[in-house]
């Protein structure tokens, strides 16, 4: 009985003003933050997917053309040079031209 007194007397005097105003506050920045990353997270690899999937479909073109004899074979390399050359230093390791 005393507890609650004394909780019911600290409330009404208000030692505890605003704290449950910042705790709304804490929680939704914190799921904010957490969303944020996710979506920073999941957007990185999706744009270096479909930056890998634009590159591929570009060097299967070339290949196509260098095939049919569109290019010659001085130009079907140079282009290729400048393509993986153009690629970011990340994704160029672990893959050979």
């Amino acid at each position: 009985m005393w507890m609650i007194q004394m909780s019911a007397s600290w409330h009404r005097e208000g030692l505890f003003m605003g704290m449950h105003g910042l705790w709304w506050l804490f929680w939704i920045l914190t799921i904010v933050i957490v969303l944020w990353a996710f979506s920073r997270l999941l957007g990185d690899g999706r744009d270096q997917a479909r930056e890998e999937r634009q590159r591929t479909t570009v060097e299967e073109i070339l290949r196509r053309r260098f095939g049919e004899g569109t290019i010659g074979e001085e130009e079907f390399l140079r282009r290729m040079h400048l393509l993986h050359e153009s690629r970011p230093p990340a994704s160029r390791e672990g893959r050979t031209a």
